[in-house]
C-alpha cells in the first residue's frame, strides 16, 4: 500500500466518481495506473472558465498530477489522453457499473496494475460493441473475474469444490461463494445459483463460444461478489437488469 501524502506525476487515470465540494470545487475519485485509487481535490474545478470541469469527465483517459498529505490531494493539473470516450445506452450502465465496483472494492492507495488494465479492456469492449448486448455483458463478466482476482479473491474455477475433479461442460453446478462450483447433485443451499459448467469452462478461459450460455454467469458473478460488497446493493445495477 501506499501512502496518501506522496506525490503523483503525470500519472494515468481515469475518474469513477466525482461529487460538489464547497462552492466552487470538486472532490473527485480517480483510478490510477500504479497508485489505485486516490481521492483529489479539483479547486475551483466547477468555476465558469475552469477546463477542469470539463475534462475530469468519466471514461476519458488522462494524465494526472498531484500533491499534498493525508487521504485527499489537491489535484494540481489533468490532461486528456486522445479522444473523450461517450457511452450510451447499456454501454453507459456497464461502464457506470465498473466504476462503481472500483469505488467500492478497491481501497484508496492501493495498487492494482491488473485492474487498471482489465478496466482498460472493458471501457474499450464497451465502445467498440456498443449496440452488441452479448458481447458487452461478456465484457462486465470478465472485468468482474479479473477485478477479484486482482484484489484477491480470484474465483476458483479449476474444478468442482468436492472433490476437485475437472468440470464438464454438459454438467449442472451450484456456485457457491468462497468455495466454487458444487456438483449440483450435491446438497446445497438453493439461494446459490445454477450453472452449466461450459459457461464457468468459458470464463475460465477467457474464450466466448457461440453457444455459452453467458446469461447464467450474471447469477454466479453477483453470488461471487456479494460476501465483499455487504449488503448495500449496486445502485447502477439497477439501471441495466
Amino acid at each position: 500500500m501506499i501512502s496518501g501524502g506522496q506525490r503523483i506525476d503525470d500519472e494515468p487515470a481515469y475518474v469513477i466518481h466525482r461529487r460538489r465540494f464547497r462552492e466552487t470545487s470538486l472532490i473527485v475519485e480517480a483510478f490510477t495506473a500504479s497508485r489505485g485509487r486516490v481521492g483529489l481535490v479539483a479547486r475551483g474545478a466547477r468555476r465558469a472558465r475552469s477546463r477542469l470541469n470539463g475534462v475530469l469527465q468519466p471514461f476519458s483517459a488522462l494524465r494526472i498530477s498531484s500533491a499534498g498529505r493525508g487521504d485527499l490531494a489537491t489535484l494540481r493539473s489533468a490532461e486528456a489522453q486522445g479522444r473523450s470516450i461517450w457511452l450510451t445506452g447499456p454501454a453507459l450502465f456497464g461502464g457506470l457499473y465498473v466504476n462503481e465496483l472500483i469505488y467500492r472494492l478497491c481501497a484508496r492507495h492501493d495498487p492494482h496494475p491488473d485492474v487498471f488494465s482489465a478496466y482498460e479492456n472493458v471501457l474499450a469492449e464497451l465502445t467498440v460493441r456498443i449496440h452488441d448486448r452479448r458481447w458487452m455483458e461478456w465484457g462486465l463478466r470478465l472485468f468482474e473475474k479479473r477485478l477479484l482476482q486482482g484484489i484477491g479473491y480470484g474465483l476458483m474455477l479449476e474444478g468442482d469444490a468436492i472433490n476437485g475433479e475437472a468440470l464438464e461442460p454438459d454438467r449442472w453446478y451450484t456456485f457457491v461463494p468462497k468455495r466454487g462450483p458444487v456438483p449440483a447433485s450435491h446438497r446445497t443451499q438453493s439461494r446459490f445459483p445454477r450453472v452449466e459448467g461450459a459457461a464457468l469452462i468459458a470464463l475460465r478461459a477467457e474464450t466466448l463460444h457461440e453457444d455459452t450460455p453467458i446469461v447464467q454467469l450474471k447469477a454466479v458473478a453477483r453470488a461471487a461478489l456479494r460476501p465483499y460488497l455487504g449488503a448495500r446493493p449496486i445502485a447502477s445495477r439497477a439501471l441495466f437488469t
